[in-house]
């Protein structure tokens, strides 16, 4: 009998499962949060005045660059500019974003599909003098002093959406398994939106 577990850290109770020869199966990760929609709720919330917006990008084919994307198509008061590949790196970020702002004299948002990329965007506006000029959004959330809840809390992003790696959640699943106990087909992790309110909790 299989069991279907849906997260980024499907690896980790795989890995338990394999060592005491569990069979198991596995399906892509889903939040009950869709991280598009969440930028685009938090967005109205900062009261953008022209919707101008820059997009990082991950590596064009990866399942996480999919759906990180912004899908603004559905929302025409929104303009993206400008949308490059930051091959999930804090240096391209700031790369894009160097080239960015020689090329445009409004943005009011910088959208990076993680933490790292939205604050490499982050540093070169605050090279330029800019960074006062626009918002600044992530993802993951991570915690620790290089994370974007810290970013948060230092006022380098206004807001990152949580990306939960469900270790706790694995473990706990593996040993149910191995004790005979039923567990729940889809395993569906909560994410949240971080921002100057909260950004302590997760630290």
């Amino acid at each position: 009998m299989g069991h279907y577990v849906r997260s980024r850290w499907e690896a980790n109770t795989c890995r338990l499962l394999k060592i005491f020869n569990i069979p198991y199966e596995y399906e892509a990760e889903q939040f009950k949060l869709n991280y598009n929609n969440a930028t685009l709720i938090y967005i109205p919330d900062i009261k953008l005045l022209n919707d101008l917006f820059i997009e990082v990008k991950g590596w064009e084919t990866e399942k996480a660059r999919i759906k990180r994307k912004l899908m603004a198509e559905q929302y025409p008061e929104i303009k993206i500019i400008y949308q490059q590949d930051g091959a999930w790196l804090r240096r391209k970020g700031r790369e894009i974003m160097e080239n960015a702002l020689q090329r445009f004299e409004k943005i009011d948002l910088v959208y990076g599909h993680n933490d790292p990329m939205a604050m490499g965007a982050y540093l070169a506006a605050k090279n330029a003098g800019r960074s006062q000029e626009m918002y600044f959004i992530g993802i993951d959330g991570l915690p620790g002093l290089e994370g974007g809840a810290q970013a948060v809390l230092n006022g380098e992003l206004s807001a990152t959406f949580l990306y939960p790696t469900g270790g706790a959640e694995a473990i706990q699943t593996a040993l149910k398994i191995l004790q005979g106990e039923k567990v729940p087909k889809n395993i569906t992790l909560q994410t949240a939106t971080i921002d100057s309110s909260n950004a302590k909790k997760y630290i």
